[in-house]
């Protein structure tokens, strides 16, 4: 393990490279859909690798670059208004996390990036125009001792729905992961889009190219994701198992407005 570890940070100096690389190419005025993709393809790389050694603060950080990159490849957000500043920001701060997890130092947090890559591709809030006030001429009314003001009274309602919204049990989600199936809740409004399922098969040398099983389905949209299931049944006899060989596949439901064909290329 060692050994492959320290080949992994070997590669990510490659892939480090390449990120900055094509992002600085991107933000000088290319507008290559490739070197979009490079970019997303190194940092999609980077994060499967850090995953499969544990590397906590490098996966998380990259989970939420990759995001932000993948909103380029959508289209969502188009180059000519992508933050590329901040973008070349985080491949720093990346390569500063990959050295302190080679270093087996502690890792530097970045709170500011990451609230700024989760704010790509969202719309900007635009507060609604606030009505002028009409003037009601009202007879007053007085108000009897057991009575609270309107303005209390709304407010005590208010709290009141916020404390039954907070005390409502919580419903359990089927993550795709437990060793007991849990049904997931039945949505009020059904999602948009179409009921697709795909199956995945990893090939076999998965664990020896260092990447976890679970690192192939990162790369779908997890908001579409209805159900994850792990299918053990190729898993050969245990006297004749290589445990460097990867048996798994995966089958997951989906809900999406995506066509198949960007599913494919994810």
């Amino acid at each position: 393990m060692a050994e492959l570890k320290q080949t992994f940070f070997q590669e990510c100096e490659e892939l480090l490279g390449a990120l900055e690389q094509k992002l600085q190419a991107l933000d000088e005025g290319s507008s290559d859909p490739e070197d979009v993709n490079a970019a997303f393809r190194a940092i999609h790389s980077i994060k499967g690798g850090a995953g499969a050694f544990g590397c906590t603060e490098l996966v998380g950080f990259a989970h939420v670059f990759e995001a932000s990159l993948d909103h380029l490849r959508s289209g969502r957000v188009a180059i000519e208004d992508a933050p590329f500043t901040l973008f070349l920001r985080c491949s720093d701060a990346v390569a500063d996390l990959v050295a302190a997890a080679r270093n087996d130092e502690p890792a530097t947090e970045r709170p500011d990036l990451l609230a700024a890559l989760e704010q790509v591709g969202k719309e900007p809030v635009v507060p609604a125009p606030v009505p002028a006030p009409v003037a009601v001429s009202v007879p007053a009314a007085p108000i009897a001792d057991n009575d609270a003001p309107v303005g209390i009274a709304a407010l005590g309602n208010l709290l009141a729905l916020v404390d039954a919204k907070i005390a409502a049990p919580a419903q359990p989600v089927d993550d795709g992961w437990d060793d007991e199936p849990v049904a997931a809740p039945v949505p009020a409004v059904a999602k948009p889009g179409r009921s697709l399922r795909l199956r995945i098969t990893p090939e076999t040398d998965l664990f020896r190219r260092v990447i976890e099983p679970r690192v192939v389905l990162g790369s779908l949209p997890e908001a579409d994701i209805v159900a994850v299931r792990c299918d053990l049944s190729r898993i050969p006899p245990l006297e004749t198992l290589d445990v460097t060989d990867c048996w798994m596949c995966f089958e997951v439901d989906l809900r999406t407005e995506l066509p198949i064909e960007d599913l494919h290329g994810r």
